[in-house]
């Protein structure tokens, strides 16, 4: 279980409490929001971390293996890693540091947070489709050694399956929330 599903857990525990305290509620959220926004800017770091790694992996490439294939690789591969970080940039926008100063304002940042992590995953599955496709390409038209090729589709495949996966329990905490919000709106 990870630690956004705990998190959820006990918010709704919280939540169905008999007292139904607003403050144990707000609280909760509050914790909720605050924990998000870490873990954003956490996911931030692990990703200009790899994103070093991965620069320094062309380079070290193109210092073994100079020529026109790897130069076309290494372009194709830093304009999927710009498209990459250009849509997380975006996509992340107004996320780094929520402010949430009541019930329904923590409500509607969870709720934002949600939507935009299942937008990420619609994203993440289509630009794995166009990968694919170009990877069964270069595997159908070139000559290159094709274990690497066909370790990269299953990696893809896997990550499709994963997001799909995740994205189903994802929209089942936003209809969650969803219906905690309308009960709260009720009150």
């Amino acid at each position: 279980m990870t630690e956004t599903d705990v998190e959820w857990q006990q918010l709704q525990q919280v939540w169905n409490e008999p007292d139904r305290g607003t403050d144990a509620r707000v609280a909760a959220l509050h914790r909720a929001v605050s924990g998000q926004a870490r873990r954003l800017r956490l996911v931030l770091v692990s990703e200009l971390l790899l994103t070093v790694v991965a620069g320094w992996s062309l380079v070290w490439t193109w210092q073994r293996v100079p020529g026109t294939r790897t130069g076309v690789i290494i372009a194709a591969a830093l304009i999927h890693t710009a498209v990459i970080w250009g849509y997380a940039l975006w996509n992340r926008s107004g996320h780094w540091n929520p402010v949430a100063d009541t019930l329904r304002d923590a409500v509607r940042v969870r709720r934002a947070h949600f939507r935009r992590r299942l937008a990420a995953y619609r994203f993440v599955t289509w630009l794995a489709a166009v990968e694919l496709a170009l990877l069964v390409l270069v595997l159908v038209i070139t000559d290159l050694t094709p274990w690497p090729i066909l370790f990269s589709i299953a990696w893809l495949g896997g990550a499709v399956l994963w997001t799909i996966w995740d994205g189903k329990r994802l929209r089942r905490q936003l209809d969650a929330l969803d219906r905690f919000a309308a009960e709260f709106e009720r009150e």
